[in-house]
């Protein structure tokens, strides 16, 4: 059974890709075309920027026992200062 990840345009996945065997890539927008039920877990690296109700959705569409989250050092920017990105409060 193979493995998906959602954030094809994610740096950090265009920088592993190429060592990961038995996986797929797809970007957040194309999930709602996607047969999930045929990956042993779905890891989510990025998600929309744009709407976080989109990314709600994201999540509850996803089976939560085959869901890992990937949260970036953008997230731990928040430690830091207030983000003027919503990008990262979302995360």
């Amino acid at each position: 059974m193979k493995y998906l990840i959602v954030g094809i345009n994610s740096n950090i996945v265009n920088e592993i890709k190429n060592k990961l065997k038995d996986y797929d890539f797809i970007s957040h927008k194309d999930l709602d075309k996607t047969n999930l039920a045929v990956y042993r877990k779905i890891i989510i690296f990025s998600w929309s920027k744009l709407s976080i109700e989109a990314n709600i959705k994201i999540v509850n569409s996803i089976d939560k026992s085959k869901l890992i989250f990937i949260s970036t050092t953008a997230v731990l920017s928040l430690n830091r200062r207030k983000q003027w990105n919503n990008y990262p409060n979302w995360k």
